[in-house]
């Protein structure tokens, strides 16, 4: 585990990579539920490895979740920790599938490349991951420690000004 100076606004960063990944929930008829997104949760980490993580899960909730069907993301404090999960409606997995889901090239439709990627970065950012595997929910659970506040002061606009 290495040691990072910044922080990451998880909160601005899940809203934006929601927003990327509304055009793939639409094509699959699938709702993107964002409600229980809490504002101001920083996490340690890069912004490229944190949107590896939730861009990740977010398209495979919605690849997964039937046709018509909602997916839950969720961004809340719980104690000294920031937690991230998905949720979406689908068949359980197999049990060999699901003991190794986070090793590369193990899929249920796909490369088999993501979560394996997504556990590493987790685990580099000084978290966990987990599945929760049930009849008819799959849930996603990314649980790493909080961080105060983001450290970077400066903003910069989209014309690369630097905000007041």
């Amino acid at each position: 585990q290495r040691s990072y100076d910044d922080a990451v606004d998880l909160s601005q960063l899940t809203t934006d990579t929601l927003a990327v990944c509304r055009y793939h929930a639409k094509t699959r008829a699938v709702v993107l539920d964002q409600t229980g997104i809490q504002p101001d949760l920083c996490v340690a980490g890069t912004a490229a490895g944190w949107q590896t993580i939730t861009l990740n899960l977010i398209n495979n909730a919605i690849e997964h979740a039937p046709s018509g069907s909602s997916v839950e993301v969720r961004l809340l404090r719980d104690g000294d920790f920031i937690v991230f999960e998905t949720e979406n409606a689908g068949p359980a997995m197999a049990p060999d599938i699901e003991a190794r889901l986070f090793e590369d090239f193990v899929s249920v439709g796909g490369t088999g490349l993501g979560l394996g990627l997504v556990a590493r970065r987790v685990t580099e950012f000084g978290g966990e991951i987990t599945v929760g595997n049930l009849e008819q929910r799959i849930t996603f659970r990314v649980s790493c420690p909080a961080i105060a506040t983001v450290k970077t002061t400066e903003k910069i606009t989209a014309t690369g000004e630097e905000e007041p």
